[in-house]
């Protein structure tokens, strides 16, 4: 508390002068670190909306740990639960208790091939993927193609999370169906769509009780130079400010 009171007390100056600092330093840092090719673990933005808050601060630091030893393009690695907890310097029944957690909520897979084997344990990918739908916006009504496809999925057993429409100033929407497969949500984007679509796909959802809500968006996603990239910001944002 002392050091806050004393950085508080200082003239505007100062305190610019401190926080110029911090940037330079930072930015020095990443660039050596950029320069050195230092290995890293990423952890993607989807994580924090599905499992941030209510993953445990332990199953989270066995997560990272998993995350630096994992093979880069399997994600797969053969540490034993003595190892772990001799770095974690904690009993190897608290590494179970993590180990189960990450299973639970769908981050890894762990299992023994045979008797006395090391236990294989596999990151598991999460997160949004994005694919564009395969239907021709030109026909009479082309929101009957959007139904088939929902319920083409309902009959395979394909778990639909919602349907999210993104409105461009009511000249064009972007229609997303999102399901969930594991921890990955499978997205399938429908392009240029117009307001004299939308009552009747609108209806059409409401009768299949699908859930699905809207998101307005500053420019057409159709015209966007990284498409995927703007539909991820769309669904972040639409999270961000739902929830």
């Amino acid at each position: 508390m002392k050091r806050k009171q004393n950085f508080f007390l200082k003239d505007s100056d100062e305190k610019n002068q401190i926080f110029d600092k911090l940037r330079d330093d930072f930015g020095i840092w990443k660039r050596n670190v950029q320069e050195m090719n230092k290995p890293f673990f990423a952890i993607h933005t989807d994580f924090k909306q599905l499992f941030l808050k209510d993953i445990s601060g332990g199953a989270l630091k066995l997560y990272i740990y998993l995350g630096f030893h994992a093979k880069y393009y399997t994600g797969e690695l053969w540490h034993t639960n003595e190892e772990i907890s001799s770095f974690f310097e904690k009993d190897q029944r608290t590494i179970t208790t993590w180990f189960k957690e990450l299973e639970e909520i769908g981050l890894i897979f762990r299992e023994q091939k045979g008797f006395r084997m090391k236990a294989n344990t596999f990151l598991r990918p999460y997160g949004f993927s994005f694919h564009e739908a395969s239907y021709f916006p030109d026909t009479k009504n082309p929101h009957n193609q959007i139904i088939q496809q929902i319920e083409t999925s309902i009959a395979l057993k394909l778990e639909l999370q919602f349907v999210l429409i993104a409105n461009f100033s009511l000249k064009e929407f972007t229609i997303i169906t999102i399901y969930k497969i594991g921890e990955v949500y499978e997205c399938f984007y429908f392009l240029n769509f117009y307001e004299s679509h939308m009552k009747s796909l609108r209806t059409s959802l409401k009768n299949l009780e699908i859930k699905f809500d809207n998101i307005d968006i500053d420019s057409p996603l159709s015209s966007s130079k990284n498409l995927h990239q703007s539909l991820y910001n769309t669904i972040l944002k639409y999270l961000e400010d739902s929830f």
